[in-house]
């Protein structure tokens, strides 16, 4: 059986835009990181991106003893993970280059640290070929930015010990992220698939002259996109079934939706059809260049979970996400540890309500706040006003206590936040 010491130094090897926003995401959650890259003007880069992300990132959960201060770097491989407890790999996407450096990250890392890799294609089964301790290594894939979205994709490879998965769950639970684990391996994982399957239709539809490229943004994000940032296909499905529920949805709608399937389209990518999205996306952009593009984008994700946390009907709030929840349920000055971190309220800290059951971090709210929850998500259907809805007005009588403006403001990130430095190719998908 492995055994993993808690965290407290985190490795970053490759430092383009998907390590840099990696190690942005670990100094705001208060850990030492160490971070290698060979390019020449690697360490530069990075420190500009930390320090121009840093706000937004903060914004979403700062640990007191957090500061960019406790970076490192180093050109020396193997000096940047002698002494980790985690690695986090994000080296471009060659099979070949992974395998040799896996190799080498094995070879010179602390036994018992994890090794994760953030690749989006490579299966681990592959990654691992060459590592004399193989069990201790895992696909750690996060959504595009980490420092900023929630999601990773946990996955093992055949050699992967079922400890290794357990811990890295337990370890990205504890630091925000909402990890999911895949059961099987396959290449591009989930996420990446899904948004590829969605984005065939779209362009075939362009290439139809259905839609021009900026009412086809507007389709996605105006409409089913706003419904799946806070919640899942299965669960709006289950709304869109009415009283009956999924029940009813799959008995007479899904039909109709499988009937439909066979007419999606699969667009042949002419030269003509990339000039045609490229000039709409820069038409669609209207001068605005990618780095003000994703600091609006970062701005709107940050207030996008700020709501979740109060409304999400699961109770699994990724924390540190949820400041008002933790001003309310810890004492001020009360020291709490969460596997790797140490955190004094009431800036940041492990909610009394938030309990961990074992080696597993698991996050469940009270019962009281889960019927809330409940009720609040029920104003998501638009079937109209539920039970849950009056559950919901009941909360928001006269003696109830409303968030003062200095909370209030929390929830608003502005759209002045520091730009980001450019993205790098490979960080295109999630």
């Amino acid at each position: 059986m492995n055994v993993h010491k808690p965290v407290q130094r985190v490795a970053i090897v490759g430092t383009g835009t998907i390590g840099a926003s990696w190690a942005t995401h670990y100094l705001v959650r208060g850990f030492d990181v160490t971070a290698t890259d060979p390019a020449p003007t690697a360490e530069a880069a990075l420190r500009s991106y930390v320090g121009a992300a840093w706000d937004a990132a903060a914004s979403i959960g700062l640990a007191p003893d957090a500061s960019p201060d406790r970076l490192s770097f180093t050109a020396d491989l193997r000096q940047a993970v002698a002494d980790a407890d985690f690695v986090q790999e994000n080296a471009p996407e060659r099979p070949e280059l992974k395998v040799r450096l896996f190799a080498d990250i094995d070879d010179a890392t602390p036994p018992d640290a994890i090794i994760a890799s953030s690749s989006s294609g490579i299966t681990m089964s592959v990654i691992q070929a060459e590592c004399r301790r193989p069990e201790r290594t895992v696909i750690g894939h996060p959504f595009n930015p980490p420092h900023i979205v929630p999601l990773v994709e946990v996955v093992g490879g055949t050699k992967t010990a079922l400890e290794t998965i357990r811990d890295a769950m337990s370890f990205y639970a504890a630091i925000g992220k909402k990890p999911i684990h895949l059961k099987k391996e396959l290449p591009g994982h989930v996420a990446n698939r899904i948004q590829a399957a969605l984005y065939r239709e779209v362009v075939h539809l362009v290439q139809e002259g259905v839609l021009d490229v900026a009412d086809s943004d507007d389709a996605v994000s105006w409409g089913p996109g706003l419904r799946w940032g806070v919640m899942g296909p299965h669960l709006l499905w289950h709304l869109g079934g009415g009283e009956g529920g999924i029940q009813h949805f799959m008995d007479t709608l899904m039909p109709r939706m499988v009937a439909s399937w066979q007419e999606l389209g699969t667009p042949e990518f002419t030269p003509e059809l990339k000039e045609e999205i490229v000039r709409g996306v820069l038409e669609e952009a209207d001068g605005h260049s990618v780095d003000e593009l994703a600091a609006r984008r970062d701005a709107m994700l940050s207030a996008l979970l700020a709501v979740r946390a109060e409304y999400d009907p699961s109770g699994r709030v990724p924390q540190p996400v949820a400041r008002r929840r933790r001003d309310r349920d810890t004492a001020p000055g009360e020291t709490v540890r969460a596997r790797g971190q140490q955190w004094r309220s009431p800036v940041l800290r492990e909610p009394r309500r938030f309990r961990q059951e074992g080696p597993c971090h698991r996050v469940q709210a009270p019962r009281r706040s889960r019927r809330r929850c409940r009720g609040r998500a029920h104003l998501l259907d638009e079937h109209g006003p539920s039970a849950g809805e009056r559950r919901l007005d009941r909360t928001r009588g006269p003696g109830r206590r409303q968030p003062d403006d200095a909370r209030s403001q929390r929830r608003h990130v502005h759209a002045e936040a520091a730009p980001l430095r450019g993205h790098q190719p490979e960080a295109v998908l999630g």
